[in-house]
């Protein structure tokens, strides 16, 4: 499904697998990336990926214990506010989805979010529900 968030367009894919072949088919076009790769190329980008992946997994692991310490009683920090990765985590924790969000959903959520508050100008990104 395309959707159009205002100047982004964003593609809903809703399997893993499909997202897989269209990721093959467009990896480069979606990347922004103009030509083919080297295979040192494609070795740095997949230990940044890699390393990536871990910062993000610290995100998420970051925001859980938050929430435990909330839900045993403790305190919101003066200042602090839930965020998109807290939102994102209740969500996952309920019953009340039709379909479950998983860890590397979150992820994308935060690394698009990331992105365009920083301005970066993404000409289309892919989410999996």
């Amino acid at each position: 499904m395309h959707l159009k968030l205002g100047q982004v367009s964003a593609m809903v894919v809703s399997s893993p697998k499909m997202a897989r072949e269209v990721l093959k088919a467009n990896d480069l076009a979606i990347s922004g990336i103009p030509g083919l790769l080297g295979d040192e190329t494609r070795t740095t980008l997949e230990r940044v990926h890699k390393e990536k992946d871990k910062i993000m997994e610290a995100i998420i692991q970051e925001h859980r214990e938050k929430q435990k310490s909330i839900a045993k009683g403790g305190d919101i920090k003066p200042g602090e506010k839930l965020d998109l990765a807290d939102v994102l985590l209740q969500l996952q924790q309920s019953d009340t989805l039709e379909f479950p969000i998983s860890n590397d959903n979150i992820k994308a959520a935060i690394w698009v979010r990331t992105h365009i508050n920083e301005k970066f100008s993404l000409s289309s990104f892919f989410l999996l529900i």
